[in-house]
């Protein structure tokens, strides 16, 4: 069993290159009797039948490298084999919460695999380095609970190490497993504030009895430089993703209108300025963004997961992808999607809700920078109106009529002491000039007066709360409130709404108590399309 490591070990060390020292023996014999003990505690759980003597077969076997026809398949579960892996540019996440304790979003057993600019998400046993020699260069890493463990020789260099949010009854440890080669050069890490108590963020944890001690980091001992610099990173990388996401969008519908409206004449335009003539008559065209943001929520904050449930409905094989008005939505020139502003890794490492909203106001920015293109937020509760909104007027150089559907008036000054409450966002709406007229329909009344007036509104933007409707049409939100308007009501105002709309969002869904069938994903994906028909031109 142990010939091939002797012999290996016994070049390594008669060897005589300078470059090669004890130490690094030391550290390939650790490597390798990891992996080999990995290997023997591993073949159970893989179900491996097999018969070898010698210790690199073993470890073939076991980590994949080559497949014996009685291994069974990973499943979902996420893992990496094979000699020489590189990942760059890519994201591995376990969506399971804290409370589902162990969840590893990528396991590796690749040797001398590479991973660049990576981001790994999770909570409780994030990362697996399972074995043998990896390497990690300027990644992202999150979690709470033993977010990196393993057997591995692995180094993260130039690293952020983001340590999340916990459970109200846990510390956090980094690191975990035995001690046999991890190494962390140029590594920084981020903070997990907590409401009400300090949480203690501990960089390893004893696992029986390799590990005899860790380094403890409470917050006063991490610089605050450093605190911020990994903040200022997380937020750089989020508006990154927004910006170039929103111009590849812009890219293509350009590519997909040179087959309509000639090469030359494309380009001539392009060069002049003239982009809405470019893209063949496209004024405007929608672009999806996601928010999903519920810490604001004073009552349930479900809403955080209502960005992805939308999409889903939007494009379920049940429905059409066609809007009442007669536009498809599979064609890019009516809409787009840029995905999520990171909210909740934005939190995680310590951004405040003050930050937090001008992060949302500058990703809308973005979006309207790539004209034509123009923003249909996704909530989230209905605190991120106020940074939306401020963003459209900011961009447009003055106040905006808003339509506001809803069956509460959102005018708080500053709800539970929270001045970016969902019921508060009004109010910072109104006390930043960035509405020239309001008109709130649904706080369960409506008057001919109000249908007439947004009759002869100018630049408009939607906010459409779902609880605005009855919770017949609409019950998966977290204030039921009974009496509101009907689905047709809601479609009929949109409808009629003479205005130009240039951003909309729809907030307030909330996933958790959509328990009829998905009813509720249905309705907010239907409002969706059909605010995508009034934005797009």
């Amino acid at each position: 069993m142990y010939e091939d490591a002797e012999s290996r070990l016994a070049r390594l060390v008669s060897c005589e290159r300078e470059e090669w020292s004890r130490d690094d023996a030391v550290t390939w014999l650790s490597a390798a009797l990891a992996a080999h003990n990995a290997c023997l505690d591993g073949l159970g759980d893989m179900r491996v039948s097999f018969e070898a003597h010698n210790l690199t077969e073993v470890i073939r076997e076991a980590l994949g490298l080559y497949r014996a026809e009685t291994a069974n398949p990973m499943g979902k579960r996420k893992g990496v084999s094979g000699d020489g892996f590189w990942a760059r540019d890519m994201t591995f996440e376990n969506t399971a919460r804290p409370g589902k304790h162990q969840a590893v979003a990528l396991r590796v057993g690749s040797d001398r695999s590479v991973f660049y600019r990576c981001s790994f998400k999770g909570y409780q046993d994030t990362l697996y380095t399972l074995s043998l020699r990896q390497f990690y260069r300027s990644c992202h890493v999150y979690g709470t609970v033993d977010f990196i463990f393993g057997d591995a020789v692995a180094v993260l260099e130039d690293c952020d190490i983001l340590v999340r949010r916990p459970m109200d009854h846990q510390s956090n440890f980094i690191t975990a497993h035995r001690d046999l080669g991890r190494r962390l050069p140029r590594a920084g890490g981020a903070g997990s504030p907590r409401r009400g108590g300090e949480v203690r963020d501990l960089s390893g944890a004893p696992w029986k009895k390799f590990s005899t001690k860790s380094w403890r980091l409470n917050a006063e001992n991490v610089p605050k430089d450093l605190i911020e610099k990994a903040q200022v990173r997380v937020i750089e990388a989020s508006l990154t993703l927004i910006r170039e996401r929103a111009k590849l969008k812009l890219e293509f519908i350009a590519f997909l209108s040179m087959f309509l409206v000639g090469y030359f004449y494309l380009v001539i335009r392009y060069l002049e300025g003239e982009l809405l003539q470019a893209l063949g008559g496209v004024a405007a065209s929608a672009s999806l963004l996601g928010v999903p943001l519920g810490h604001n929520s004073s009552f349930l904050q479900g809403p955080a997961f209502a960005p992805p449930r939308i999409r889903e409905a939007i494009w379920c094989g049940s429905t059409n992808s066609t809007t009442e008005e007669g536009k498809d939505l599979n064609d890019p020139r009516v809409l787009t999607d840029v995905g999520d502003v990171p909210v909740q890794e934005l939190r995680d490492c310590g951004v405040d809700d003050d930050r937090l909203m001008n992060i949302i106001s500058e990703s809308v920015k973005l979006v309207m920078e790539e004209d034509p293109l123009r923003p249909l937020v996704l909530g989230g509760d209905h605190s991120i109106s106020f940074p939306s909104v401020r963003a459209v007027s900011e961009k447009l150089g003055g106040p905006v009529d808003i339509l506001h559907l809803d069956a509460h008036p959102d005018i708080y000054d500053a709800f539970e002491g929270n001045k970016y409450s969902h019921a508060s966002s009004f109010a910072r709406i109104m006390e930043g000039g960035y509405a020239r007229r309001l008109l709130q329909v649904g706080i369960r009344s409506i008057t001919k007066e109000g249908r007439e007036q947004g009759k002869h509104f100018a630049i408009v933007y939607i906010s459409v709360d779902l609880d605005c409707m009855d919770p017949a049409f609409a019950p998966g939100v977290s204030h039921i409130e009974p009496g509101g308007l009907s689905f047709r009501d809601v479609l009929n105002i949109l409808q009629n709404l003479k205005g130009d709309v240039v951003a909309a969002d729809v907030v307030e869904f909330n996933p958790q108590r959509d328990t009829v069938d998905g009813m509720t994903a249905m309705v907010a994906a239907k409002l969706v399309r059909e605010l995508t028909a009034r934005i797009s031109k």
